[in-house]
C-alpha cells in the first residue's frame, strides 16, 4: 500500500485515492522526527529526493 505523509497544515497519511488513513497522530509525529534525524545525519542541511525515498 502506497501512502503519502502530509506535514503542512494537518498532519496525516493519505492513500492513493486521496483519502485519509487512520493512524495515531503520535505515530505520525514520531515518523516526522525520525525522518528529520535521519536526513540530518545523512544529507546535512538539504534533503534530496533520493534520501527521502531510501528512508521511506
Amino acid at each position: 500500500m502506497k501512502l503519502r505523509l502530509e506535514s503542512f497544515g494537518e498532519l496525516r497519511l493519505i492513500d492513493l485515492a486521496g483519502e485519509p488513513v487512520a493512524f495515531p497522530e503520535k505515530g505520525l509525529l514520531t515518523i516526522c522526527y525520525l525522518l528529520d534525524r535521519y536526513l540530518q545525519e545523512r544529507a546535512g542541511s538539504e534533503y534530496p529526493r533520493s534520501a527521502l525515498a531510501r528512508f521511506l
